[in-house]
């Protein structure tokens, strides 16, 4: 919510990048809390481009990364290549079990 309302805040006043830069920072923030990756790298990518738009140096943007993953196995394989490129281990770690139905009728976000 934080990073539509800077993007809307942007595109009302182009040249008060102040509102929109606090509210990009504060999307990351909340991101991060949350340690939900996806929303993190959107507000990320988005403050980066207002910093080169407004001709700042966009170096100081931390993007998320991890170096963690699963051991090796059918299963961690498949956490490693789906669940990885948008949660933190953390976060799947923490996640409720679900059997095998549940998680079949979960929608599929990689196609």
């Amino acid at each position: 919510m934080h990073r539509i309302r800077a993007e809307i805040l942007l595109k009302r006043d182009p040249a008060n990048t102040a509102a929109g830069e606090q509210s990009l920072q504060a999307a990351i923030a909340i991101a991060q809390s949350q340690r939900a990756r996806s929303f993190e790298l959107r507000a990320a990518l988005s403050l980066a481009r207002l910093y080169c738009a407004a001709n700042r140096r966009a170096d100081n943007v931390n993007f998320p990364r991890s170096d963690n993953t699963f051991p090796g196995g059918a299963g961690p394989d498949a956490m490693n290549n789906d669940c990885l490129i948008c949660h933190s281990a953390g976060m799947v770690l923490d996640q409720a079990t679900l059997s095998q139905a549940g998680w079949q009728g979960l929608p599929d976000n990689n196609s």
